[in-house]
């Protein structure tokens, strides 16, 4: 719901959203810690909120909520190393953070793990273009068009 919200301008309703979706996650991983699913919807759900900071211009409260992202990806990958939307996740936390070396091994990793994923594609050829590899960024954007052609739209 919170992303529908934001998409139709529904800030605040989004933002309402996102908290409750924190909370449900706590309360999944407190019934069971080693539900690595939790921990990256909650690390989703906190970026997203962190993109609201940020377009807010609190840049400390986005910070902290990608750092917090972050915190939850390394939980999920420790109990699920094979499980690659942690590592995505992961890897767009870092990239809102300008840590677009760390970003680009976990977009690497999630590639490796699931080759079809169209948005980590999309995602490395973003943080490629911010190390000035353009060439190989162009690759990972048609190969994102390939699997998914109205991605970046």
């Amino acid at each position: 719901m919170g992303i529908s919200e934001t998409n139709q301008g529904h800030a605040t309703e989004a933002h309402r959203y996102y908290y409750a979706a924190i909370e449900d996650c706590d309360k999944a991983t407190s019934y069971d810690r080693h539900d690595a699913y939790a921990y990256i919807i909650r690390g989703y759900t906190r970026i997203c909120l962190g993109d609201y900071e940020f377009d807010k211009g609190n840049m400390e409260d986005a910070r902290s909520l990608y750092e917090a992202a972050i915190a939850d990806c390394d939980s999920a990958i420790q109990l699920d190393a094979e499980h690659p939307y942690g590592y995505h996740t992961r890897g767009v936390a870092k990239a809102a953070l300008d840590d677009y070396s760390g970003a680009l091994e976990d977009f690497d990793k999630t590639v490796g793990l699931k080759p079809d994923f169209a948005r980590a594609y999309y995602n490395r050829a973003l943080v490629k273009v911010s190390l000035g590899q353009k060439r190989e960024a162009k690759a990972d954007f048609k190969k994102a068009k390939e699997l998914d052609a109205d991605i970046g739209k």
